[in-house]
């Protein structure tokens, strides 16, 4: 039952459209992990072998993805080539064979509706040398108060390099951050005292303190501007004994796609607590805004999900409910922009969507609104919780708090 093009090739469009991957992959020994699995992700395993189906919203077919191998990514055919010793004839055999099984009805299981989800923007080069080398020099990191005991946790355990160069005869170590999406490292942040850049461009990733899936105990996802911060934040805010931290960064402003890749990783590691720790600042509310309203939980049946839109001085949300029917709670919201914005001059409409859009002409001073709102009404109450440093970062604090007292680690705000 080979399916052909016309040249004798084999139609690779034909597999992706006919194949299910949970199916075939449960077809081939791999379990669903129940618990991991949400409606935009499914998380199946075999013999310590992981993977993330979803469903690619640009394309209509399923994709996956191999938390604990990111060039192990791609289509069902990409799938099944990494596990049949990369022979093509063996690939089309073993899915000729689920077709056929499927044909005659021997294959009953309940099919896996996902929700449509984004792919990843940037792509790993496998051609790029970004040349890591072993942390050696710490130097830089504790000039801004980390301690070394800090920079050896677990979580932070190769996830921080150092990278060595020549500029007129003189030889200087920067400290690294690498930037990975679900495909591997696509950028990174290189620092040092006097020099800040992004090699090669991010996209969607983000630093990410630890990819080993943590054990099935508290897990509290962190989200900061920097991996300086994050570092910080660990050292003046460590997790309590049965706690399990993923720090992530995204280096800088939020880019548009940042939040799929970090909705990815809360499908994928479930967190029972998200802490903003972004910094204090205009743009550190901004952001907390857009993530606090892009951020689904993964098992929450009412998600209430916000768009923010900024236009010079004007700001520009969108509020719906993530329900089969969102169109029955549009009072609901319309009631709700009015309790948060009573003096405000805006402009509220609702859409058959379920969907209600609010447009107010000067942003600034209805951020604070908007942020206040999201902390008290979306669903589940403190599963995203903001945290805000004293000063301008995590960082700042930490640093002024070594200026106050050397035994700041004992102190908090």
């Amino acid at each position: 039952m080979e399916k052909l093009t016309l040249e004798g090739k084999h139609q690779w469009e034909y597999y992706k459209a006919q194949i299910d991957l949970v199916e075939f992959a449960q077809w081939k020994g791999y379990t669903i992990n129940s618990l991991k699995t949400s409606r935009n992700y499914v998380v199946l395993k075999s013999d310590g072998d992981i993977i993330v189906v979803y469903q690619n919203q640009n394309t209509g077919y399923q994709g996956y993805f191999n938390p604990l191998d990111t060039k192990d990514n791609g289509s069902i055919l990409t799938f099944e080539y990494n596990r049949s010793n990369r022979n093509w004839r063996v690939v089309f055999a073993s899915l000729d064979g689920f077709l056929n099984e499927q044909n005659t009805g021997k294959l009953k299981k309940p099919k896996k509706v996902l929700r449509p989800t984004a792919p990843p923007e940037a792509q790993f080069d496998a051609e790029y040398d970004f040349k890591f080398e072993p942390l050696f020099d710490i130097s830089y990191l504790t000039q801004r108060g980390i301690e070394s005991d800090t920079i050896m946790a677990d979580c932070f355990h190769g996830q921080v390099f150092n990278k060595t160069f020549e500029h007129n005869g003189i030889h200087y170590v920067n400290t690294v951050f690498p930037l990975r999406n679900q495909t591997g490292v696509v950028a990174a942040i290189v620092r040092n005292t006097h020099y800040n850049k992004i090699e090669r461009p991010r996209g969607d990733a983000c630093w990410i303190s630890n990819l080993a899936l943590p054990p099935p105990k508290k897990c509290t996802m962190v989200i900061t501007e920097s991996p300086i911060d994050a570092l910080s934040y660990h050292q003046l805010y460590g997790p309590g004994p049965q706690e399990s931290r993923l720090y992530v960064a995204t280096a800088g402003n939020l880019s548009e796609t940042q939040p799929n890749l970090i909705q990815y990783l809360i499908e994928l590691y479930q967190p029972q607590q998200i802490i903003l720790a972004n910094d204090n600042d205009k743009a550190g509310t901004q952001q907390n805004v857009k993530l606090m309203g892009l951020l689904l939980h993964p098992t929450c049946p009412c998600n209430l999900k916000t768009t923010i839109h900024l236009q010079g001085q004007k700001l520009f949300f969108s509020l719906r409910y993530e329900i089969e029917k969102p169109e029955t709670l549009i009072h609901e919201l319309e009631a709700m922009v009015k309790r948060y914005f009573k003096t405000a001059q805006k402009f509220v409409a609702s859409r058959k969507d379920g969907w209600v859009d609010v447009h107010l002409d000067t942003a600034p001073i209805h951020f604070e609104e908007l942020e206040t709102l999201l902390v008290n009404e979306k669903p589940p109450h403190h599963w995203l919780k903001i945290h805000r440093p004293y000063t301008k970062d995590f960082n700042e604090d930490l640093q002024l708090m070594a200026k106050r007292d050397p035994n700041y680690s004992d102190m908090s705000f």
